[in-house]
């Protein structure tokens, strides 16, 4: 079985429900996951500003290595100042329990009594590289040009403030619904100037050190790296968006690890025959064995990329341009709708959900003032009652939230309906709003999601049916299609169900979001018909 791109991760503990406050932060929904940490859409109240929280798992709380780590992510890209680098805004510590308190209130998990430490960074509404070659399978020359040439301005950055990344890889290159791309994740950085890049104490926390599939050949030694061992990852992840695969894989990452210590630097056109030869050159340049084959610095590179860009398509890059923008990167019109209204409208639906529960926050801090022990069992108790309760506070709150039905304006019952996701929920958008024509086509895509949420393939059906017979947008019929497709493969005819899905794949360029998503649906109930 080959080495995994995104090994799954375990499951983080703590995990929040939307509304959760936290400190000066409230939490909207999980939005990533990783080895040591989950990452959370936020709210910064006293900015009303959509945040990245970044959350260190409970377990690891008390791992000193795994806190070192994390509190060099944040350092090390606090110390950098370039709009291609995820931006820092706040280091800290959320709650922690006294050990004393907790064992007289049987509260027994240590890890619960630990602070969570957290880093609060900028939040780049859209996908990473990685989910994105995951769905599409490969950039086109000039798409891969431009990431390159902006990871390569992020690394300068990096590099003249004397910090070596050492984890370049797709997972870690962000892009943003308008065509930003933007480098995140310094969790493995070394500072050259405190001769730290062999400290490996930073990354013994149960994950490797690097990513097997584009680590540098020193890298991969134990040698000592510097700025060069940067821009080998990035050629393997460019090959790697060039050709739609790494260029190196094997059954264990020690296998992988071997290959890019000794095996020749494969050449990407054997892969892909329209790779120009200058491009194809640039890679192989980028991935040389020995460093001082590669581009010395991350300047040299950016400014190849930049010439051989123009050469190939006459595109000028402005020298200030940090982060340059392709329509060509990402998405169509349509998703930055989405994008834009979930970034504004989250604030005002959290903001209701968020009135609710501090109340009852209030209530039961008030109850822990200055009355004593008695009002603070009395409010313990009812927290246990509560508990136990059948869908407790939360269903009682969220319940009386969903009945308040009708909004102010169509972006808000937007946004009401994105956080409920029923069809019912859906359809008030219409019901409320009908004379909003451009919000239909999206409405009704999101409704009939919410029917394949539930299983309801005759409801399905109908609104999918609809969409595969739009003879003005294609892009409604490759979405009929691939709803056509899931619903063949609810009933338990998956021969049907794969001709659907054949025909909306011939024209896969202009699938969108929510069509790929559907498509994956479809594919995994042909796998498994009772799920």
């Amino acid at each position: 079985m080959p080495v995994s791109e995104s090994p799954p991760p375990a499951e983080p503990n703590p995990s929040f429900r939307p509304g959760t406050r936290l400190g000066d932060y409230v939490i909207i929904r999980r939005i990533g996951l990783g080895g040591m940490a989950s990452v959370w859409l936020a709210r910064h109240l006293p900015l009303s500003r959509l945040v990245a929280l970044k959350i260190l798992r409970a377990d690891f709380a008390s791992d000193p290595s795994a806190l070192r780590r994390f509190n060099r992510e944040a350092c090390s890209a606090a110390r950098l100042d370039s709009p291609a680098i995820v931006r820092i805004y706040e280091v800290g510590e959320f709650g922690g329990r006294h050990p004393l308190l907790s064992r007289l209130l049987f509260w027994k998990s240590a890890q619960s009594r630990l602070p969570i430490p957290f880093i609060a960074e900028e939040y780049v509404p859209g996908t990473n590289l990685a989910d994105h070659l995951h769905r599409r399978g490969r950039l086109s020359v000039r798409q891969t040009l431009t990431v390159l040439g902006v990871v390569a301005r992020a690394l300068d950055a990096a590099h003249r403030a004397g910090i070596v990344h050492r984890d370049i890889k797709p997972e870690n290159i962000l892009l943003g619904e308008r065509g930003q791309v933007k480098v995140a994740d310094f969790g493995l950085a070394s500072y050259l100037e405190e001769g730290a890049s062999n400290d490996l104490s930073l990354t013994r926390t149960g994950v490797v050190l690097g990513t097997p599939l584009y680590m540098s050949p020193e890298q991969a030694e134990g040698k000592p790296i510097d700025v060069r061992s940067d821009l080998y990852s990035l050629g393997a992840a460019a090959f790697r968006m060039l050709t739609g695969r790494p260029p190196y894989e094997g059954g264990t990452p020690m296998s992988v690890l071997v290959r890019h210590t000794s095996a020749d630097v494969p050449d990407p056109r054997r892969f892909r025959a329209d790779i120009p030869d200058e491009v194809a050159e640039l890679l192989m340049r980028l991935m040389a064995k020995r460093p001082e084959d590669r581009f010395a610095t991350a300047a040299e590179l950016l400014s190849e990329t930049a010439r051989i860009k123009e050469a190939l398509f006459g595109v000028r890059t402005a020298p200030e341009s940090d982060t340059e923008a392709s329509d060509e990167i990402l998405f169509d019109g349509q998703d930055e709708l989405l994008g834009f209204t979930r970034e504004l409208g989250e604030l005002n639906a959290t903001r209701q959900l968020q009135d609710s529960l501090l109340e009852i926050r209030r209530s039961k801090s008030a109850s822990r003032g200055t009355k004593g022990w008695i009002r603070r069992g009395a409010a313990l108790l009812l927290v246990l009652i509560a508990s136990v309760l059948a869908g407790g506070i939360w269903n009682f709150v969220k319940d009386a939230w969903i009945k308040t039905d009708r909004f102010n304006t169509v972006e808000e019952q937007w946004v009401y309906a994105l956080n409920v996701d029923s069809p019912a929920a859906w359809e008030s958008v219409l019901k409320y709003y009908p004379s909003s024509f451009t919000w239909t086509p999206l409405v009704k895509k999101r409704e009939a999601i919410a029917f394949v949420n539930e299983g309801n393939a005759v409801e399905a059906e109908k609104i999918f049916t609809e969409f595969s017979q739009d003879a003005k947008d294609n892009s409604n019929v490759l979405f009929g299609r691939a709803g056509l497709a899931w619903v063949r493969a609810a009933e338990g005819n998956a021969g049907e169900a794969r001709e659907f899905l054949s025909e909306a794949e011939r024209e896969r360029e202009e699938f969108d979001p929510l069509t790929e998503d559907l498509i994956e649906k479809a594919k995994q109930r042909i796998r498994d018909p009772k799920n």
